[in-house]
Order: structure tokens, then C-alpha cells, then sequence
């Protein structure tokens, strides 16, 4: 388990991307608009909880005029990229086995 805490500044984004491992996540503060691959949208706020997609690209926006802060808890294999950048996330390699890990955060910590 490896636990993080996020600060996403007021209009920046995450970047598109996609978790290999299952995480959940809490707002402490702050408004943040997350984007799937197919087009839904979801607004969390502080004090909601979310349980984030796996192997699905999505991208987090700050859509307040304060910072967004969040605890994200990952359930992963020690060195395990927590994120990797979306072009990885893409099915046919994820079917294929041919990812070449771009990671974009840490990794899974024993």
C-alpha cells in the first residue's frame, strides 16, 4: 500500500493518464473535474471519495480557484508505476504485453 498526497493547483490538470494498480482517493479541499477516455464527467468536492478506474485513461482538472488537495491510496506490487502516461494505457498493449512504462508519478513502495 502506498499512500499520497496530491496538490493539483487552481486551472492545472494531471495530464491524461492511467493507473495499473486499484486506487482510492479523498478530497480534503478543493473542486476537481475528472475526465474519462469516453467523455464522462464527474466533479468531486471536498469530503467525496472515489474509487479511480484502472487501465482506463481519464485526466484530473482544477476547476476552483483554490488549490485541490487529495489522499490517493494504491494497492500495487512494490515497483509497480502508480500512473503511467496515456499512451500506455491504450488496450492493444495492455492486451499484448508490449508496454514500455512512461511512469508519471512514483511507484508502488514496499
Amino acid at each position: 500500500m502506498t499512500a499520497l498526497l496530491v496538490e493539483i493547483a487552481p486551472g492545472a490538470q494531471t495530464g491524461w493518464h492511467c493507473h495499473l494498480v486499484p486506487n482510492f482517493a479523498y478530497m480534503l479541499e478543493g473542486k476537481l473535474e475528472l475526465t474519462l477516455d469516453d467523455g464522462r464527467v464527474k466533479l468531486l468536492n471536498a469530503g467525496d471519495a472515489l474509487s479511480e478506474v484502472v487501465n482506463r485513461s481519464h485526466n484530473g482538472r482544477n476547476v476552483g480557484s483554490a488549490p485541490v488537495k487529495l489522499v490517493v491510496f494504491y494497492a500495487g506490487t512494490t515497483g509497480t508505476p502508480l500512473s503511467v502516461e496515456e499512451k500506455e494505457c491504450l488496450p492493444e498493449k495492455m492486451k499484448t504485453g508490449g508496454l514500455d512504462y512512461k511512469s508519471v508519478g512514483s511507484t508502488c513502495q514496499p
